[in-house]
């Protein structure tokens, strides 16, 4: 089942992916150019062009089918790998990361592509809560599928990882409450 599709459907589901984005957004609000790295089907990226309109926003996503479901969204195939240096404000990877084979590369290549002083919002979950939610949602089929994600994050992991790619942690948050998080939030500046 497609993001869209899934979406669609509504219920907790629809209502975590909204506060998650709001959590996002706050980030993306003052941006002049946003590139949201890995947009998957554009929920998120739809969101962004509505909050700034006349700013330059582009969504990149590897697989064409994503891309085609984005619509008339400003969103091209493309790579994490592959970003050209285009001095972008701020830069969303939004559970992205664990599907990463090479995640210190695609850091690399991100804070290449960043302004000075242009930031990353950086989205991951917290695998253990995700799984005992879905249970708790009776929701086995998704509690027990196949992630697709290479490896598995903390926030020390993280922070360690990005600063050695040359960011520098602003912030980091808990979602969507502190004491059981679903996902890490972190806001990272370009050094």
């Amino acid at each position: 089942m497609g993001q869209r599709e899934l979406y669609a459907k509504g219920g907790i589901t629809k209502w975590y992916w909204d506060f998650r984005d709001r959590a996002v957004l706050q980030y993306t609000a003052k941006a002049d150019s946003v590139l949201d790295i890995g947009c998957g089907e554009g929920i998120t990226l739809e969101r962004v062009v509505r909050q700034n309109p006349n700013r330059r926003i582009i969504g990149i996503d590897p697989e064409p089918g994503n891309i085609k479901n984005c619509g008339r969204l400003p969103a091209l195939v493309g790579s994490v790998y592959r970003l050209p240096e285009t001095n972008w404000d701020c830069c969303l990877l939004l559970d992205v990361i664990e599907h990463l084979s090479n995640p210190l590369s695609a850091l690399q290549r991100i804070h290449r592509a960043l302004a000075k002083n242009g930031i990353l919002v950086l989205l991951f979950p917290n695998y253990v809560m995700f799984f005992l939610a879905r249970l708790a949602c009776l929701k086995f089929k998704e509690a027990f599928a196949e992630s697709g994600h290479v490896e598995s994050w903390n926030l020390r992991k993280m922070e360690k990882l990005l600063g050695g790619a040359g960011f520098s942690v602003d912030m980091t948050q808990r979602l969507p409450i502190g004491v059981l998080p679903l996902h890490y939030l972190i806001v990272a500046r370009k050094k």
